[in-house]
């Protein structure tokens, strides 16, 4: 199945594709099952529930009026709602989202409507919010809180509002306790860990892909698992993990707002020119500094080859 042919050739192709945003995500796909999210669930709370609990998968989808689509999402015994979700950024804004979801959540599946303007109280299912995380940064909690968003909050004061997601961190080595509770969420670990050494020597995305998958069937490692996907599936899946399309979209957000301030004196459209490219040039820096090719940069980000070496031969230079 993984053989150095089916990774090469047209992997360009797969990764300029663009439309990350409907495709599954390798967290979503692994524990799909209602017996793969409660073993998942058991891990990270350290409960116990037995195999005959009734689980029923309740993923966030794009419908007509709403683009929203989280990674995973089910329901436990009718009675409890619980909400997942991979990052291997830390983004900040994850109880917002999380807050989208849960009210779209309801919407869908607890038949709102006119009950909403009826007497008798809305049963709803308690929600619960985890945050599986497997970046390169320590975070710097264990919880993220909506409240910490709000503006006007005085000190000491009880939020009108709140929402609170707990942090765990995936990333092989860390939360041991988790990991022996849930082979699969261990074997995550390893394949992301594994293809994250492969691509950080140097290698293009869908070769590292390639090796780490090799490795970890050779290792009986999520065998079944990686075996019945075609490398289409599987480029898709990490690009969805990584999100570099929107890490590219931040980056030069951030050299956009940068180029705003410059632009207050010397004028807003070269500002923001050289806002982008700074923003650009920062990103390239960062992804050298941790040992990238120049292959993998072009690769990895669509950058022009010779401005990915005119900025590794400046900073040889420095």
């Amino acid at each position: 199945m993984f053989t150095r042919k089916l990774f090469r050739g047209e992997g360009t192709d797969i990764m300029n594709d663009g439309d990350i945003k409907y495709k599954d995500g390798l967290m979503r796909k692994i524990f799909s099952s209602p017996s793969k999210a409660l073993q998942l669930y058991n891990a990270v709370t350290g409960k116990n529930l037995s195999s005959d609990t009734v689980v029923e998968i309740k993923n966030i989808e794009p419908v007509l009026l709403s683009s929203l689509r989280n990674d995973l999402s089910f329901i436990i015994d009718g009675r409890l709602v619980v909400f997942i979700e991979h990052q291997s950024t830390l983004n900040m804004n994850m109880p917002l989202r999380m807050l989208q979801y849960l009210l779209l959540f309801y919407e869908t599946h607890c038949e709102l409507g006119i009950a909403l303007y009826k007497n008798r109280r809305i049963s709803l299912p308690k929600p619960e919010f985890y945050i599986l995380y497997n970046g390169m940064k320590t975070p710097p909690d264990k919880q993220m809180r909506l409240s910490d968003a709000f503006i006007g909050l005085e000190e000491g004061e009880t939020p009108p509002l709140e929402l609170i997601a707990n942090i765990i961190n995936v990333n092989y080595g860390e939360s041991p306790e988790i990991m022996e509770k849930s082979e699969d969420l261990k074997g995550y670990a390893i394949l992301v860990a594994k293809e994250r050494e492969y691509r950080n020597s140097g290698m293009v995305l869908a070769e590292s892909i390639r090796l780490a998958c090799e490795f970890c069937v050779k290792e009986g490692i999520l065998a079944d698992f990686l075996l019945k996907l075609e490398k289409e599936e599987l480029v898709n899946m990490f690009k969805r993990e990584y999100d570099e399309e929107l890490a590219k979209m931040a980056a030069k957000s951030d050299g956009i707002d940068e180029g705003f301030e410059m632009g207050i004196e010397k004028g807003v459209e070269k500002g923001i020119e050289k806002g982008i490219e700074k923003g650009i040039g920062d990103l390239i820096e960062r992804m050298l500094r941790k040992g990238k090719s120049v292959e993998s940069i072009v690769f990895d980000t669509d950058i022009p080859e010779t401005k990915v070496i005119k900025i590794k031969e400046r900073m040889a230079m420095q």
